[in-house]
């Protein structure tokens, strides 16, 4: 992939918040399916989780209701889908943190203010800190297309930031299917409150996309760096 001015040409894309407060009843069914893995032929259980919002009355008890409530076969299929795709975002986001770690204590290994066991102590959020203040106050760094101009330095440190932040919402988060339209989201807490984003397709192939380019330019600073 040629990382050349790519936060400008892919944007990175992220989960989007559904703000709209429901005017209904929130129904939640949580089922546990049994799917076979295509490829191993594997039989795995998901624990499917979904929810319809109610805006007219039902004629029916509210527990005979619930029961009736889950996802169709395809949908099910659909939501796996998405539980393994978020399994591969928080496992692609430990790959970074750890290369990213080693990048640091190989760039600080003769400075004794900022140790090895001080940096392993460090959140991936205040590791990529620190990786900021290095690629805003070096210069051994401009050749790389990522890191060319202060304006594309900006833009590949708040894409860090926000890949780190989405991160913390896959590793976290709970993934719902909406009954009725099939949108797939995630709820999470954010602070004290429960938060509902949408996640998609595209979504999630910009978390793999965005990964690679800051895989790809940390694989370059540390070429530099060992020169």
């Amino acid at each position: 992939m040629d990382n050349t001015n790519n936060f400008e040409r892919l944007p990175y894309k992220r989960p989007v918040i559904v703000t709209k407060p429901s005017s209904g009843l929130i129904i939640k069914v949580m089922n546990t399916v049994w799917l076979k893995e295509v490829i191993s032929g594997v039989t795995i259980p998901y624990e499917m989780s979904c929810f319809r919002e109610i805006n007219t009355p039902i004629d029916k008890p509210i527990q005979s209701y619930i029961a009736e409530q889950k996802l169709v076969d395809e949908h099910n299929v659909k939501q796996a889908s998405f539980i393994m795709l978020k399994l591969h975002c928080v496992r692609v986001a430990e790959l970074l943190k750890q290369k990213l770690l080693s990048f640091l204590i190989f760039y600080y290994r003769d400075d004794s203010t900022i140790t090895k066991e001080y940096l392993i102590g460090l959140d991936f959020m205040n590791l990529r800190n620190i990786l900021s203040k290095i690629v805003k106050s070096s210069a051994s760094f401009s050749d790389i297309p990522t890191l060319g101009s202060k304006h594309i330095i900006k833009l590949f440190t708040k894409t860090f930031h926000n890949f780190i932040e989405d991160r913390n919402i896959y590793t976290h988060g709970t993934l719902v299917t909406n009954i009725d339209t099939h949108d797939v989201a995630i709820e999470y807490l954010l602070g004290n409150q429960e938060v509902t984003c949408i996640v998609s397709n595209d979504i999630l192939q910009s978390f793999f996309f965005t990964y690679k380019i800051l895989d790809d330019t940390l694989d370059e600073m540390q070429s530099i760096v060992q020169k």
